[in-house]
């Protein structure tokens, strides 16, 4: 989950940190055309595991709230088609996670022991997020 949460924030850097090029003007906020196909095929497959490990955490009860907290904090500098875009794809994976979780996993020792880890994963990409929007220059 680590190197999930580490390749995510650097995704969100790219998204907001990249300088306009073009007619010198500022740009307010960054879309995923900034990006690499590389780094765009990344971002999604991130957010595919994010909505598994979401999907889990619904189920079991215990929703971190994901959707809205990463895209309340992506919010001041990403394009609302950017995230309207990621955030169809998010919404489309969890569906899908959800429908392939049973209740009964939530008792799974290992499911009780990555719920925490899960929690604080996506609290430290949330901070990181809000910490890169903050930095964004142009945004």
């Amino acid at each position: 989950m680590r190197q999930v949460f580490i390749m995510a924030a650097v995704l969100i850097a790219a998204l907001c940190m990249v300088p306009f090029i073009g007619t010198g003007k500022a740009q307010a906020k960054v879309g995923l055309d900034y990006i690499s196909a590389k780094e765009r095929k990344e971002l999604f497959k991130l957010v595919d595991q994010y909505a598994r490990a979401e999907a889990v955490m619904m189920v079991c009860g215990k929703s971190t709230r994901l959707e809205r907290r990463v895209f309340n904090a992506a919010k001041p500098c990403v394009t609302p088609k950017a995230l309207g875009r990621v955030r169809w794809y998010y919404r489309k994976q969890l569906a899908k996670h959800k429908s392939n979780v049973v209740k009964e996993a939530c008792t799974l020792p290992a499911v009780q022991k990555a719920m925490p880890q899960i929690r604080s994963a996506v609290s430290k990409l949330v901070a990181q997020i809000s910490k890169t929007c903050a930095m964004c220059f142009f945004c």
